[in-house]
């Protein structure tokens, strides 16, 4: 359906021609369905494709069919066939009722509806309606062109690499390596060094140590001893009592002695393992 600026709203019978393999198509805005509009698209078609194809699929239509036969023979219009024999084609004549055997060219009746006629056009006349025709085709044709460019370019970069890695399988062929220096096992880790880390940990306990036993000292201000009560006072000391130990108190102190000695043997062992190790 179209809009005529002279004839205003109308149909109009429109011829497709589809090739298979490249799915080009070819648009023929035809007056009507006689024999005279088919063989006209059909040689406007072969000059827009640039050649014949050898076998050329039409449907059933009167224009080139006089009668249907049994399978696939037909009795073809003379005209019709006489204008196969110019061009040097073979026509094959799709099975009556099967709409599959034309399917590229029922989708391409769908895609022109959806594409050109909606929404509906309007146009000056027939030439009008074919100038449109063939823009939309220059624009499929760049479209497809541009998709093609893309892949060509695609497979082109994968034939290079594919070049580039059969020159370097070349190259390698006949190539030996040998290895000069294998590798060795350590005989020592590289780091860290354990038996460094635990010597600096007990010499730093110990350090750390003492160094709190002489801050705790520094802050007593408790007076301890007679030297003390004669610094701190200046007064005469007269008697001293000393402390009584009871029986909690002797093992409070035996207890003190065992854990510091065990320290200490501890501490001289593992100082002994880690120089061991060490050297």
């Amino acid at each position: 359906m179209i809009d005529d600026v002279q004839a205003g709203r109308r149909k109009q019978d429109i011829l497709i021609v589809r090739l298979c393999f490249s799915r080009r198509r070819f648009r023929y805005a035809a007056p009507n369905q006689t024999r005279e509009a088919l063989l006209e698209g059909l040689m406007r078609a072969f000059e827009f494709f640039g050649g014949v194809p050898r076998n050329v699929w039409f449907d059933n239509l009167t224009p080139a069919v006089k009668k249907v036969l049994k399978g696939r023979e037909r009795e073809l219009q003379g005209a019709f066939a006489a204008f196969q024999a110019h061009y040097g084609f073979q026509g094959q004549f799709c099975a009556p009722g099967k709409g599959n055997e034309k399917g590229g060219v029922e989708r391409d009746v769908r895609s022109s509806q959806q594409d050109i006629f909606a929404p509906i056009p309007s146009i000056d006349g027939r030439a009008g309606l074919q100038a449109l025709l063939d823009e939309h085709a220059l624009s499929e044709l760049t479209r497809d062109y541009e998709t093609f460019q893309k892949s060509y370019q695609t497979l082109l970069a994968k034939k290079e690499d594919s070049n580039v890695s059969a020159n370097l399988e070349r190259r390698q062929i006949g190539e030996q390596f040998k290895i000069l220096d294998p590798a060795r096992m350590p005989e020592r880790p590289s780091s860290p060094n354990r038996p460094r880390l635990m010597a600096l940990g007990v010499a730093g306990g110990i350090g750390l140590g003492l160094a709190l036993a002489t801050l705790i000292e520094y802050l007593d201000k408790r007076l301890k001893s007679e030297s003390d009560v004669k610094a701190a006072l200046n007064l005469m000391v007269l008697a001293t009592v000393p402390i009584l130990e009871g029986p909690a108190g002797r093992r409070r102190w035996k207890m003190a002695v065992i854990s510091t000695a065990a320290f200490l043997v501890a501490t001289a062992g593992v100082a002994a393992v880690a120089w061991k190790l060490w050297k």
